[in-house]
């Protein structure tokens, strides 16, 4: 009885592993990440049960290939119209005063520590950041001006916009579904593209979290204002088996990564953001900022465990010019999964609160 239910565990992994890396292709990074997949999914069984696996289910593969002819897009839109139906919550004041003083090169630690202080929720959300495991500060910060002390003007700035942007649809309709799944593949995207960064010697690290944690706004803004075409989408990626890239193209002529480059575009926001919005499915298409690269490595390694911002949980194509950039080893993944696995529930709860 017991080989019955290991053969029946083994085959319903093999079908999970199959569907979620479908569309990834094959290479070291790939391997590495089915081979760390395969183990957690056992792991997780004898946690849970042993077919409580996935929290969704999807409809078999479709094994038989596409022919070459494709079918025109259901509803393509262009760009601008498109932004001229993604409702947007009003930018509050403060927003704009930040951005002035980070195009300021003499702007001085009290200037910048009284703007932020004027929103409270940006104040308390930046205090519970830098207090959190993603900095592991011996001491605890308790005012602005001492975060902005240990960590720059640059650095709190950053952390400053990427705190605004995470609340910015917490008012949100209740047409946007899995809003807390989202959140936390965001974060877990930043967690893990600044844990990247790191390996790789980079310098301001809070840059690169912030890029993993806005990355996916284009999503947002469209499954907060059309729900109805989120469906669609998903809809298309399951009845053609096409990666939600590639439905994305045929249903609304465009990704979500253009259209959130293009808002954070409309909002001015600094280029590199722009960049790691635009690129992260396509890193090797930009050549002036690297946040991108580790985005892309970063969610390939979020989505490769499980960590998805919605019901479908498959990896996009994986651009392995990007991992090759970094000159990383897959054996230093493992500390990369390992802080997820540690930390991603905790901050999860301190950047979330209300």
């Amino acid at each position: 009885m017991g080989s019955l239910i290991d053969a029946g565990l083994e085959q319903k992994i093999s079908d999970i592993l199959s569907r979620r890396f479908h569309f990834a292709g094959e290479n070291p990074l790939c391997d590495w990440l089915r081979a760390e997949a395969r183990f957690r999914l056992f792991a997780r069984s004898k946690q849970t049960g042993t077919f409580a696996l996935e929290t969704y289910l999807f409809k078999p593969l479709v094994t038989e290939e596409r022919g070459e002819t494709q079918q025109e897009p259901l509803c393509v839109h262009s760009l601008d119209s498109m932004l001229s139906k993604v409702k947007l919550p009003s930018m509050p004041q403060v927003f704009y005063e930040l951005q002035a003083l980070m195009e300021r090169n003499d702007v001085t630690v009290q200037e910048l520590a009284q703007v932020i202080s004027l929103d409270p929720k940006m104040t308390s959300s930046i205090l519970r950041l830098v207090n959190s495991a993603l900095f592991n500060f011996q001491s605890s910060i308790d005012t602005v001006s001492r975060a902005i002390a240990v960590l720059g003007m640059r650095q709190v700035s950053t952390l400053a916009l990427g705190t605004f942007m995470l609340g910015l649809f917490k008012e949100r309709p209740d047409t946007c579904p899995n809003i807390g799944q989202f959140w936390e593949h965001s974060i877990a995207v930043g967690m893990a593209t600044q844990s990247l960064a790191k390996l790789a010697g980079r310098d301001g690290l809070e840059r690169y979290f912030v890029a993993g944690l806005v990355h996916d706004i284009g999503w947002l803004a469209l499954t907060c204002s059309q729900h109805n075409l989120l469906q669609m989408v998903l809809q298309r990626a399951d009845e053609e088996n096409c990666s939600l890239l590639e439905a994305e193209g045929r249903s609304l002529g465009m990704t979500h990564a253009v259209l959130g480059a293009r808002l954070f575009e409309t909002w001015s926001l600094p280029p590199n953001l722009v960049a790691a919005v635009r690129y992260h499915h396509n890193p090797s298409a930009c050549t002036e900022f690297d946040e991108p690269v580790f985005v892309h490595v970063a969610d390939t390694l979020v989505r490769g465990m499980g960590y998805s911002s919605t019901d479908d949980c498959r990896v996009a194509p994986v651009d392995i010019s990007a991992w090759e950039a970094m000159e990383l080893k897959t054996a230093e993944l493992g500390e990369v999964i390992e802080k997820l696995d540690r930390e991603l529930a905790t901050l999860c709860k301190v950047l979330l609160i209300s």
